[in-house]
């Protein structure tokens, strides 16, 4: 009887074994169902997206990639998150990365049809002098979006990279007749002209880009470049042109490059005197009895200056141009302050777009006289405006027109 006993035990010992390694199993296979059904934390694309836009504007650029790159791939938004990583990764001065990631993408074909992927590849790789592939790929761009004030930009800085002046001076001219605040392509005009000893012209683009941007990097080399006896820095002989009809500016060449403004006897309106202060004067005075014609250098600059000039706010523009200098400047500027603000209240962030934002462009088919206002510094709406008044219809477009 003992016997049976023991043996029982054992077989209720083993049983028992058997039983709670069964039960084990069963735990471990409730508990991987229920970890199938545990679903990971909810994706938020816009939310992600919206946190990388703002790293990105507090130049805080590593986060903004880390944000950017967590955007899902079927994601509609994966597009332009890749290209805010670019833009984020190229603020990093991370052009190799750029490099090498662009060469496989468009391999493989991911970004042949995304112009703005394509224009910040092109732009490296012209950036990188090859300048080949470089217009190779803004060629594809141009059969996409012909309009872009950006593609034109890239195509006239190729261009005078590599030396075709003319090229670059006419892609320039586009970008501007379609986008009147991009403030590079004035720039570079300007430039260009002033290095070709088109000294009239030069003064004019360059005068009308530092109005967009009177506090930056690019207003210190303006104004560097526009403090200068003009006769001895830019004397070339032109190689290019500018206009086809119009753009006298026979006389203006003379004020400059004869230094007439710089003559003791110029009664200068402002009280710092200085070569970049007296020869704004002199341009805004001419600017006012320059007799108009169908000029491109004409049309886009000289109806702002001339108002500048009608409403006797050439001191206060001086003052306004030399904002980046307040703190070598001190009070000589900051006393003129309420005079700027003036100029900025009633004329610049009013009155200014209805000179500097018309343009004669095709307009539903037929060609007229226009006004490109903008969105985050974008053009957005085109249309036609009489006395004050929208008039017929408007076109809304995206930043590459």
């Amino acid at each position: 009887m003992r016997y049976y006993t023991l043996e029982m035990n054992s077989k209720l010992r083993t049983y028992s074994r058997k039983l709670q390694v069964f039960l084990f199993l069963i735990f471990i296979f409730i508990s991987q169902i229920q970890a199938q059904r545990t679903y990971p934390q909810t994706y938020d694309g816009d939310s992600i997206f919206a946190l990388g836009k703002i790293a990105f504007e507090n130049n805080e650029y590593e986060k903004a990639v880390s944000h950017f790159s967590a955007i899902f791939p079927s994601d509609p938004l994966y597009e332009s998150a890749r290209y805010e990583r670019m833009l984020s990764l190229a603020f990093m001065d991370k052009g190799d990365v750029i490099l090498k990631e662009m060469d496989s993408l468009y391999l493989v074909g991911e970004i042949n049809s995304n112009p703005d992927m394509l224009l910040l590849y092109g732009s490296y790789l012209s950036n990188d002098s090859n300048y080949v592939k470089a217009l190779e790929l803004f060629t594809e761009v141009e059969k996409m979006v012909p309009n872009s004030s950006v593609l034109l930009y890239n195509m006239g800085l190729l261009h005078y990279r590599t030396k075709s002046l003319q090229k670059s001076v006419d892609y320039l001219k586009l970008s501007i007749t379609h986008n009147p605040n991009h403030i590079s392509s004035h720039y570079l005009l300007g430039l260009i002209c002033l290095e070709e000893g088109k000294v009239a012209e030069g003064n004019l683009a360059l005068l009308s880009c530092l109005l967009n941007n009177p506090s930056s990097g690019i207003a210190r080399d303006i104004i560097a470049k526009l403090n200068v006896k003009m006769s001895y820095y830019y004397d070339n002989t032109p190689t290019i042109t500018t206009s086809e009809v119009g753009d006298d500016f026979t006389e203006l060449n003379t004020i400059l490059q004869n230094q007439l403004a710089l003559n003791p006897k110029y009664k200068l309106k402002a009280s710092i005197d200085d070569v970049f202060t007296r020869q704004v004067q002199a341009v805004i005075e001419y600017a006012d009895s320059h007799t108009m014609g169908d000029g491109f250098f004409e049309y886009m600059y000289i109806p702002w200056m001339k108002q500048i000039a009608l409403r006797n706010q050439t001191e206060a523009l001086i003052y306004f141009y030399l904002q980046e200098y307040r703190e070598e400047l001190g009070k000589k500027l900051t006393s003129k302050d309420k005079m700027v603000a003036e100029l900025n209240e009633n004329y610049l962030e009013n009155d200014i777009w209805s000179y500097f934002g018309k343009r004669k462009l095709m307009h539903f088919g037929k060609k007229e006289e226009v006004m490109i206002f903008l969105k985050d510094n974008w053009p957005s709406i085109i249309g036609k405006v009489v006395n004050n008044e929208y008039d017929g219809p408007f076109l809304k477009i995206n930043k590459h027109g």
